[in-house]
């Protein structure tokens, strides 16, 4: 048996000259391979150089999003110290470098780690001031002082924001009373560069139920139709042991150019309980002929020693009694011949207590214009359901030049205050294909 092993190269049945060159022309095309096999072996070798530069120059460089480095601090780790209050990103970006060996550190002045103004009264202002210390080792930044709630301001005093050891700061709190009733616990926040506590809060307490007290603090007379009366009821309250009162009037504070102001009348009814003397107060609003939404700063005025003025804010929002709630009534792009389903359009009281009834629907002219030889290009019906009284409106299907077509929706109601309703109707006819 005989064994036949490959040719490591071919062969040839040309002359000697073809046999001799058959090596070197297979040793040209392996060469690009041998080249590309090198020249990526050397590209790792030089990669590999370069990690470990970089890995040997971290050991004193810190990488990128780390104090020091080129990038952002990263402030859910502050200068390497993690901690579970974040600042906001970039919130300690003005302080500067900090050196890790010189810590600073923020304590506050503050027995109790909280600020109680006590029982205070309705409408008062009132100040106070928190004194923060640097005790570190390194200069301490402050960048704000902040509050959660909108009857309590907190604000860093003066320009000064790097403190050295030793030196201390303050922060400013203002209190204004206004609106507020009953107890408030907000919470200040101060943002620094302290590494262990880079928001540092304590907590601000007051119990408004001194004198003379108000509630609410805003009369919403709501949706009402011209030339009509509304009340809202206003609570004033003293404690028990305060000095005997009463209201002697209520007035309005707002001028309006062209408007007299409001007259209000008023209805006062002691009610019972066992803590406070309370009295209710209802307001009554006599109504605007005019349309529009009106606002107005009442005075109720007391004999109360310490407060005899009570300023509250009011609104009131006269409406039609009937409205459309659209201003328009508009079909689109419609076609002569092409049916379509009908827009609807609803119909509602504009004011709690007010009922009616549709009693016809009409499509007539704009003011001082007339329908062509076709007519009024739209149909109208109408009809109620359990959301109340509907009107629909289609356009009637025939051919009339191209473009925008108007008309006005009148609608007739059994309300003799109201008894018509108009609402503008367009609809644009597309040219016949």
């Amino acid at each position: 048996m005989t064994h036949e092993s490959p040719s490591p190269l071919p062969t040839t049945t040309e002359g000697s000259a073809a046999s001799a060159g058959a090596p070197r022309s297979t040793a040209a095309k392996w060469l690009p391979v041998i080249t590309s096999v090198l020249c990526i072996g050397l590209m790792g070798l030089v990669l590999a150089l370069a990690t470990g530069e970089r890995e040997e120059a971290g050991s004193s460089t810190p990488p990128t999003g780390t104090p020091g480095g080129d990038g952002a601090r990263d402030a859910g780790d502050l200068y390497g110290t993690p901690s579970r209050q974040k600042p906001p990103a970039g919130a300690l970006l003005s302080c500067g470098e900090l050196d890790p060996s010189k810590p600073p550190r923020m304590e506050l002045d503050l027995e109790g780690g909280a600020v109680d103004f006590g029982n205070l009264k309705q409408g008062v202002k009132l100040t106070r001031e928190v004194t923060f210390r640097s005790t570190g080792v390194g200069p301490l930044c402050v960048v704000s002082a902040k509050s959660s709630c909108g009857c309590l301001k907190a604000s860093l005093d003066g320009t000064k924001r790097i403190y050295l050891p030793g030196e201390t700061g303050t922060v400013r709190l203002a209190v204004d009373t206004t609106g507020r009733m009953g107890v408030i616990n907000k919470r200040v926040t101060i943002t620094s560069n302290d590494p262990k506590s880079p928001l540092t809060s304590f907590r601000v307490k007051m119990d408004i139920n001194a004198g003379l007290m108000s509630d609410p603090q805003y009369l919403q007379f709501g949706n009402v139709p011209p030339e009509t009366s509304a009340s809202r009821t206003l609570y004033l309250r003293t404690k028990k042991d305060d000095k005997d009162w009463t209201v002697t009037g209520v007035r309005s504070a707002r001028k309006v150019e062209g408007m007299k102001p409001v007259t209000y009348t008023f209805e006062l009814e002691d009610l019972e309980d066992p803590r406070y003397r309370r009295v209710k107060v209802r307001v009554i609003h006599p109504g605007l002929a005019k349309t529009g939404s009106y606002h107005d700063r009442l005075v109720v005025s007391t004999t109360h020693p310490e407060r005899p003025e009570v300023k509250v804010n009011a609104h009131i929002h006269v409406v039609p009694r009937i409205v459309f709630r659209a201003r328009t009534i508009s079909l689109g792009f419609v076609r002569a011949g092409t049916p379509r389903a009908p827009t609807r359009a609803r119909i509602q009281a504009g004011a709690p207590g007010i009922t009616f009834a549709i009693v016809g629907v009409e499509i007539v002219p704009p003011e001082g214009e007339s329908f062509g030889p076709g007519g009024a290009p739209f149909a109208a019906t109408h009809g109620k359901d359990a959301r109340g009284w509907w009107v629909d409106v289609k356009y009637d299907g025939k051919p009339r030049k191209a473009g925008l077509i108007k008309a006005i929706l009148l609608v007739r109601t059994d309300d003799p205050e109201q008894p018509e309703l108009r609402v503008p109707v367009r609809a644009t006819l597309q040219a016949a294909r």
